[in-house]
């Protein structure tokens, strides 16, 4: 019987071991945490790092805030406008803040297993 490789939405769904939210929102969370940043806080960096063709999608800053709350408890995951925002204001390139999440909950392989394309050349 042959193993199943399971799907970006299997991964990121399945709960961290050490606190039980899904991997990708426990990320999110514990790199805002590292900074000692509230999620209002970091609504406010994520709508300052944006450019102004970017800033003028974007909603309130309230808004952004649940959807903050909402990313961290695993309830929804971020699109790739606010994928791009969080590497900007972390400062990390995006296979480094999502598709590492994608491959370190698959153990046993000799080399990492990627489940994720990885963005186009320069857009994170």
């Amino acid at each position: 019987m042959t193993a199943r490789i399971p799907s970006i939405s299997d991964v990121i769904r399945r709960p961290c071991e050490s606190c039980g939210r899904p991997r990708l929102a426990s990320t999110l969370r514990q790199e805002r945490i590292n900074r000692q940043w509230s999620q209002h806080h970091l609504a406010a960096q994520l709508r300052r790092s944006a450019n102004p063709q970017e800033r003028r999608h974007l909603p309130a800053l309230p808004v952004i805030q649940r959807m903050i709350r909402a990313w961290e408890a695993g309830d929804t995951t971020p699109g790739e406008v606010y994928e791009r925002l969080y590497c900007r204001v972390f400062d990390m390139a995006y296979d480094d803040l999502f598709i590492v999440v994608f491959m370190e909950v698959l153990p046993g392989l000799d080399g990492p297993l990627l489940i994720a394309e990885p963005s186009p050349a320069g857009t994170a």
